[in-house]
């Protein structure tokens, strides 16, 4: 539904804003902290979220996490927790770039970071209590700080946990510039955050490509026996 409204709404980043969706319903699933009506709106636009609403007769409530660090954690988790994870045995942040989860290596966590703070000044504006504001727009200044950022940044890891044995687990998934390849079906589909894919083959894949020399070399190594040939291909 998300997508198809963002589409209707000429929405050019359909896809992420899509999987920003998908990821808040997984973590209100799981019982955590998880986009609220702000967040969500400043994620993939508060048109959309108002027809959404709307379609399914939601009322818009909205919600606001403490002004702690573990807030401000939080915040940075909703609304960019779909672009990140944390192996803590690594040590090390991994960030989606659209084809696969690859090592951080822009500080982009912190980044994100400093747009979160940047977004708590809509979140007080939203509040209809004059003081509430001013205490809002006050814990936005305070949370500009570096010892603010690196706190967040620090208290977000352990709300975005991967391990190493959760990456790159399905050995029948090939990665490439175009799409993921179930090389049980030949099926190419479009790229998965859950897949957790850190690998990427450089190519595009063409179904329609042909390999003449390659054909050819099989022949004759072979003997022209279309069915050993066909059964090597599967095996």
């Amino acid at each position: 539904m998300i997508e198809a409204i963002a589409t209707v709404a000429g929405d050019e980043e359909i896809k992420d804003r899509a999987a920003a969706s998908y990821y808040t319903a997984e973590r209100l699933r799981e019982n955590k902290p998880a986009t609220g009506w702000p967040t969500l709106s400043g994620i993939i636009g508060e048109s959309i979220v108002t027809k959404v609403c709307d379609w399914l007769g939601v009322r818009q409530e909205q919600h606001f996490e403490h002004r702690t660090d573990l807030g401000n954690a939080r915040r940075l988790v909703a609304r960019h927790g779909h672009h990140l994870r944390f192996c803590h045995p690594w040590g090390k942040w991994l960030v989606w770039d659209g084809k696969r989860w690859k090592e951080d290596d822009k500080d982009e966590p912190r980044a994100r970071a400093k747009e979160t703070v940047r977004a708590m000044y809509q979140e007080a504006s939203e509040l209809g209590d004059r003081a509430e504001r001013e205490a809002a727009a006050k814990w936005a200044i305070a949370s500009e700080t570096r010892g603010r950022i690196d706190a967040t940044i620090a208290l977000a890891r352990s709300e975005l946990p991967v391990v190493p044995g959760e990456l790159d687990r399905d050995p029948w998934l090939l990665n490439v510039s175009n799409g993921t390849m179930d090389l049980r079906t030949g099926v190419l589909r479009e790229h998965r955050r859950e897949d957790l894919t850190t690998k990427l083959a450089p190519v595009i894949y063409n179904p329609e490509a042909k390999c003449p020399q390659w054909i050819a070399f099989l022949q004759r190594i072979m003997a022209e026996d279309d069915s050993l040939i066909s059964f090597v291909q599967r095996a």
